[in-house]
């Protein structure tokens, strides 16, 4: 799709050409109007002067009186032509001399307008009038030569097409220069959303045009009520799975009922299902807690918050005195969700703590690739093949690897991305790899 810079600035480039092809050729036309217009009126003069100076005899012979040459010009092909049919004879200027210039008789009171070749290619404009004198019948043609007006008509068409050209990219510029002025804050708005893309800033700026400001608030509306129920639905969850903590203490008691040990089929299953919502319980506390407080719609920058997620971590994992280190490119600011990436890195590295012996490493690269590994136990190649068969919806409760893996796997499948398991060549434990940069 084109741009609307782009758009505007063509439909304003039609509209101008337009506008100026039209007032050309209007001007164009007006001047030869003007000028043949000019020309009619003093042939009609010199017809006049030729009626007033023919004289028809009684015997139907026409003459012309005065000096009236000076009128027809005599000079062979000057331009200037006249011919005058009275009592079916013709009288012709001298100045046409060889050349046939035969023209319709007219009936009294006609008149007619028309171009004929001259002599010498030449372009004439003829003007013929008929009238009744001495009771005779006569018609009475004037021509002039109008090649060295169309020439000068020309160049003028010329000049007046080089300085109309000039104009319309003069104004075509300054129109340009006014366009992209006015979508400059369009552009500010671009960068706006570039940024917010980036998690630099939170809301779009308001200083834009009026078009435009209604969906800006909108966006922005937008933001605040996502961040605002995101933070909602972790903060009712936490609150859920800590409510949830005392009534599992208490059935976790009852199991234990001495009672209960006469029905050991009943106190086994009794015992899974709490389990198991111990499990999810734990799973959700875990990702309120790794989450932190950071604002939905933030954008994981790994420089700033793997180092504090990895404090979490230990402070979780105190007791065990872990060695969790960090390789992180410099620089760099993920097209991510913070909290969702906080949840995914931090439920890896959970479970890596979980089953490190003494250390546990991640690395972040800026391809969008996470690597977590551990000294632990690792995983036995069977189990390794059937994690990787299973995709990235991975069964919680596979030995090694259970709490926390299918949050990552969620998250991973969200972000289209791939996860991969493996045995660490440098510390000997699990190896999760995570690329959420495939198309």
């Amino acid at each position: 799709m084109r741009s609307l810079k782009t758009r505007l600035g063509f439909g304003l480039i039609l509209i101008l050409v337009v506008v100026f092809a039209i007032q050309f050729v209007l001007v164009s036309l007006a001047i030869r109007q003007v000028t043949e217009n000019y020309m009619t009126g003093r042939m009609e003069r010199d017809i006049d002067t030729l009626l007033a100076n023919l004289v028809i005899s009684p015997e139907g012979i026409p003459a012309l009186t005065g000096h009236v040459h000076q009128q027809g010009e005599t000079l062979p092909y000057s331009g200037h032509y006249y011919r005058i049919e009275a009592a079916d004879q013709v009288l012709k200027s001298r100045s046409i001399w060889d050349h046939p210039f035969d023209i319709l008789a007219l009936p009294p009171g006609d008149s007619r307008l028309q171009r004929e070749d001259g002599p010498l290619q030449q372009s004439l404009l003829v003007l013929s009038r008929g009238f009744m004198k001495s009771g005779y019948p006569v018609t009475i043609s004037v021509a002039e030569d109008m090649s060295e007006v169309n020439n000068r008509i020309r160049e003028f068409n010329r000049q007046y097409f080089l300085l109309s050209a000039g104009m319309l990219l003069l104004l075509l510029l300054l129109q340009l220069w006014l366009l992209g002025g006015s979508l400059r804050s369009l552009t500010a708005t671009r960068l706006d959303l570039n940024r917010l893309a980036r998690g630099e800033t939170e809301t779009l700026a308001v200083d834009v045009p009026q078009e435009i400001l209604p969906l800006v608030h909108e966006i922005n509306l937008l933001l605040e009520r996502l961040s605002r129920r995101l933070a909602q639905t972790r903060t009712a969850v936490g609150n859920l799975a800590h409510a949830l903590k005392t009534p599992l203490s208490v059935l976790y008691k009852i199991s234990m009922d001495p009672v209960l040990e006469q029905k050991p089929d009943m106190q086994t299953r009794l015992k899974q299902q709490l389990a198991a919502i111990e499990s999810t319980v734990d799973r959700e506390l875990n990702r309120a807690r790794l989450a932190g407080d950071g604002k939905s719609g933030h954008r994981f920058n790994p420089c700033v918050d793997v180092p504090m997620l990895i404090d979490t971590l230990r402070q979780i994992h105190s007791y065990r005195q872990l060695e969790i280190n960090s390789q992180i490119d410099a620089d760099t600011v993920w097209i991510a969700n913070r909290e969702d990436m906080l949840e995914l890195l931090g439920n890896l590295l959970d479970n890596a703590c979980k089953w490190a012996v003494s250390r546990v490493r991640v690395s972040l690269q800026r391809s969008h690739v996470i690597t977590v590994e551990d000294d632990g136990p690792g995983c036995a190649p069977e189990t390794l093949e059937m994690l990787t068969q299973r995709g990235t919806r991975l069964d919680e409760t596979v030995a090694g690897h259970g709490l926390g893996l299918s949050i990552a796997s969620d998250i991973v499948n969200h972000y289209n991305g791939h996860m991969t398991f493996g045995t660490s060549t440098d510390l000997g434990g699990l190896e999760v790899v995570v690329d959420l940069n495939r198309e």
